[in-house]
């Protein structure tokens, strides 16, 4: 395999077609940042490695949320899953719009909306910050993960530890700390993704997303976040592709 030999995986929902499709958006968001990441000419230095957990998920982010869950996303999806599916009462453009769009708590987090997906986040940061700091004892993470599944999203996990703490790999492969970087990318790529309509054009990103043809938006990811590779800090990274530090405001 080669760095340009990306492969990625995704999960199936019969009851929910929407839960593979941006499962795999996401995981095409790292994948492509993967295959470009740094000068061409060096793909064998360090220089074209990510840089960083939170880079590396603002631009899964990005596709899944800022391309994905657009009004233009919306219309150019519809007409595909009535050429896949057949009409149905649902495929209008107004209805997928409303399911994209759709807020309702949830146990799974990769399942999860926008104004549920942080707290999912929280969460997880939560009890594993306190596992570290040793005042959490492993045996009473599924007990605290109801706790505050109910405080928090109104939902109740007890006796279903798959749907709760053991529904992520993350602790299993020892990545402790790892899911703040879902919040944190998904605040730059909704920064970067201002930038790019500030600089492209919001009508032409627009039309982009609403086509299907999304070579100039990868372009400017290319030239702002991927061919950087590793080459600036994260912070810098973030003001050299935007003029500005990373900033919450772009993420409300």
């Amino acid at each position: 395999m080669t760095k340009e030999d990306c492969r990625i995986t995704t999960n199936y929902d019969e009851h929910d077609i929407f839960s593979s499709i941006y499962s795999v958006i996401h995981e095409v968001g790292h994948a492509k940042y993967e295959m470009n990441c740094g000068p061409r000419n060096m793909l064998d230095q360090p220089v074209c490695q990510a840089r960083s957990l939170g880079i590396h998920e603002s631009q899964s982010r990005f596709q899944e949320v800022n391309i994905g869950h657009s009004a233009a996303f919306a219309t150019f999806l519809t007409p595909l899953l009535i050429q896949y599916f057949g009409e149905q009462p649902a495929f209008t453009e107004e209805n997928v719009l409303k399911l994209i769009h759709r807020v309702k708590p949830g146990y799974i987090r990769i399942e999860a909306d926008e104004v549920c997906y942080t707290l999912h986040v929280i969460l997880r940061y939560e009890i594993e910050r306190a596992l570290i700091e040793g005042t959490l004892d492993a045996v009473d993470v599924p007990r605290v993960w109801d706790e505050k599944m109910q405080q928090y999203l109104g939902l109740s996990t007890k006796g279903r530890d798959d749907i709760g703490c053991l529904q992520d790999i993350h602790w299993s492969q020892g990545s402790i700390g790892y899911f703040p970087t879902y919040s944190l990318g998904s605040m730059f790529a909704a920064q970067l993704m201002h930038t790019i309509k500030k600089e492209l054009g919001a009508d032409k990103v627009d039309k982009c997303i609403r086509t299907g043809e999304l070579t100039p938006i990868f372009n400017k990811q290319r030239e702002k976040i991927w061919s950087q590779g590793c080459l600036y800090e994260t912070e810098d990274l973030i003001v050299k592709a935007t003029g500005e530090p990373l900033n919450a405001k772009y993420f409300k």
